[in-house]
């Protein structure tokens, strides 16, 4: 009898909960699932703490791990532990990950793979930008599309029209040739690239500054 009212009222408090924040925020955070319900207070703030096997709906994505946190006012969440975020058009797992509302990020960080339909996607530290459907990392990280692959310090993806852009130390190979540049923009088999740059096929080397 005491567990039917425990469930009962922290059912009540989690559907309580929710609907207020569907109110007064910018995306709604449903929870589908979640083992348990606990409230903590880190630094003056506090948080709902959602654990075990948790899922949530955010925006057009679900997210899949074993622990969040949403803070009091609804701008921030952490979670971590088996984290899976995904909807039609990705699918990222990564060790953990912050969502700021106001912002529209989701910030990726360590051990991260990012799966679309042309390119798998390694970097310990991305941005994803839901509303624009943009994905950034700004500490390097390594592509495969195809039968190419990609490393750069830097790489902005437009989901919308599969152009990407990567600078500083990109480096291109494929079973042809390989390309070592300052900047490049590939969308489909199309590559331009700008700034100091070598072009390796087979015994010739290439040496160019644009093309």
């Amino acid at each position: 009898m005491k567990q039917d009212i425990s469930i009962k009222t922290i059912s009540t408090y989690i559907a309580i909960f929710f609907f207020t924040q569907n109110i007064i925020c910018q995306t709604p955070i449903n929870v589908i699932q979640s083992n348990t319900l606990s409230q903590i207070i880190i630094n003056d703030t506090t948080f709902q703490k959602f654990s075990g096997n948790v899922i949530i709906e955010y925006s057009d994505l679900t997210i899949k791990c074993d622990t969040i946190l949403i803070d009091e006012d609804k701008v921030l969440m952490q979670g971590w532990g088996n984290t899976t975020i995904f909807n039609d058009t990705i699918h990222c797992t990564t060790d953990s990950m912050n969502i700021l509302q106001f912002e529209n990020n989701i910030i990726l960080y360590k051990n991260t793979i990012v799966k679309t339909d042309s390119m798998i996607i390694y970097s310990d530290e991305m941005e994803y930008n839901y509303k624009q459907k943009i994905l950034k990392y700004f500490k390097g990280g390594n592509i495969n599309m195809k039968n190419q692959n990609i490393t750069s310090t830097e790489l902005i993806h437009d989901l919308n029209t599969e152009i990407s852009h990567f600078n500083k130390n990109v480096s291109f190979a494929s079973s042809e040739y390989i390309i070592e540049t300052e900047s490049m923009t590939q969308k489909n088999d199309i590559i331009s690239f700008i700034g100091n740059t070598l072009i390796t096929h087979e015994n010739t080397n290439i040496y160019c500054n644009k093309g």
